[in-house]
C-alpha cells in the first residue's frame, strides 16, 4: 500500500512535494500516490510514483467546510484514496484546518467526541524523546469537555502508538496554580484530576510554556490557538537563533578569537541545528478518527515532507497493530460516563 500526498498545496512548491516523495522512497521504502495537476507533475517522476489527477487546491484562506464542498480537490482526492483503500493514509502540506474537518466528516469518528485536534510533535532535552502537544490548529474556540477529551485521546495515543507507559499529560497554562487560566481551563483542570484518580489518564497539573521541552513529561494540552502560538514561535526562534549565530561568526573579530576553539564551536552549533530542526518532527496526525491523516507545515523542504509520509506510514501500521482505536473509544466512554452525564 502507499501513502498518498498532496503535492500541489506545499508553499515552496509541487517540486519540493515531489522531491519529498522520492526521498521517502529512497530512505524509508515508502510508496507514495502523487494526488495534483497531473500534465504538471508527470515530467518530473517515473512510473514508480503514481499520480492521482485532480483540478483544484484548497486555499489556506478558504474557510474548511465550504473547501471541502469542492470535492475534485487535491485534499478529497487524498481522502478518498484512503476511503477506497487504495492509500494507507494521506499527508497534506495545505489548510490544516481543512484537513481536520475533512478527516472528522469524511472518517469515522469516536464516540462521544465534540472536536478532533491534531497532535504535533516538538523536541526535549532528551535527545532520544519528543513531547506531544494537542492541539495545534484546528479549534480555535473549545469547552473544558473539549480538553478533557484531547487529553485522554493524546494518553491513549501516546501509550499505544509510542509505547510510552502511563504517559503524564499536563494543561498548558499561565500558571501552576488551580485557579489559573479562566474557568474553561480552571474546570479542565479540575476534571483531569478526577480521570487521574479513577485511573483514565496521568495527569501532570497545569504547566507554563517553558515546561514544554521538559522529558518528565509527555505530552500537553491546549486549544488550536494556543497550540499554533507554541508550534509557531518556536519555528520562529530557531530561525531566529540561526541567524544570529550566523551573523556574529561571520564578524571578523568574532571569527579570528574563535579560531582556537573552531572545530568545537562548529560542532555544538551543528548539535544544536540538529536538534532543533523543524523537519524531523514533520507531521502533525489528526486524532479521533479510525483512518490516518497528517498534516506538516506548509513550508517543509522535502525533508519535511519525506519525514511527514514516514509518519504517515508508522501511524497507518500502528493502527491496525494496536488497541489505539478501541482503548480511545472506551476511555472516552469512560470519562464521559464519569464527568458528563
Amino acid at each position: 500500500m502507499a501513502i498518498a500526498l498532496d503535492v500541489m498545496t506545499a508553499e515552496k512548491g509541487y517540486k519540493i512535494a515531489v522531491e519529498g516523495a522520492k526521498l521517502a522512497k529512497k530512505k524509508y521504502n515508502i510508496e507514495s500516490i502523487l494526488v495534483g495537476c497531473e500534465p504538471v507533475i508527470k515530467p518530473y517522476v517515473d512510473s514508480r510514483f503514481p499520480i492521482e489527477h485532480a483540478t483544484e487546491t484548497i486555499g489556506m484562506h478558504e474557510r474548511p467546510t465550504k473547501a471541502l464542498q469542492r470535492k475534485n480537490s487535491t485534499l478529497m482526492k487524498c481522502i478518498e484514496l484512503v476511503l477506497k483503500g487504495k492509500a494507507d493514509a494521506f499527508v497534506e502540506p495545505g489548510n490544516t484546518g481543512a484537513t481536520g474537518a475533512g478527516a472528522r466528516l469524511n472518517f469515522k469518528k469516536f464516540g462521544h467526541l465534540k472536536k478532533t485536534p491534531i497532535l504535533g510533535m516538538i523536541p526535549t532535552e532528551d535527545p532520544n524523546k519528543f513531547n506531544g502537544l494537542t492541539d495545534i490548529g484546528t479549534n480555535m474556540d473549545v469547552n473544558e469537555k473539549v480538553l478533557v477529551q484531547y487529553a485522554v485521546l493524546q494518553s491513549v495515543y501516546l501509550e499505544e502508538i509510542y509505547k510510552i507507559k502511563e504517559p503524564k499529560i499536563a494543561l498548558l497554562n499561565v500558571g501552576v496554580e488551580d485557579t489559573k487560566g479562566g474557568i474553561v481551563y480552571e474546570k479542565a483542570h479540575e476534571y483531569l484530576w478526577e480521570l487521574d484518580k479513577q485511573g483514565i489518564i496521568s495527569y501532570a497539573g497545569n504547566k507554563e510554556p517553558y515546561d514544554i521541552f521538559n522529558p518528565e513529561i509527555d505530552g500537553f494540552v491546549c486549544d488550536g490557538r494556543t497550540g499554533n502560538y507554541i508550534l509557531k514561535s518556536m519555528e520562529a526562534t530557531e530561525k531566529y537563533a540561526k541567524k544570529i549565530a550566523k551573523r556574529e561568526f561571520s564578524k571578523p573579530i568574532n571569527f579570528i578569537l574563535s579560531l582556537p576553539g573552531l572545530l568545537g564551536m562548529v560542532l555544538t552549533y551543528m548539535g544544536i541545528k540538529k536538534a532543533t530542526d523543524s523537519s524531523n518532527f514533520s507531521g502533525a496526525v489528526v486524532l479521533g478518527v479510525d483512518k490516518v491523516a497528517v498534516v506538516t507545515h506548509g513550508d517543509a523542504d522535502e525533508k519535511g515532507i519525506a519525514e511527514a509520509i514516514r509518519r504517515a506510514d508508522f501511524n497507518s501500521k500502528q493502527f491496525k497493530e494496536t488497541f489505539y482505536i478501541l482503548r480511545s473509544e472506551h476511555l472516552l466512554e469512560m470519562a464521559h460516563n464519569s464527568l458528563f452525564k
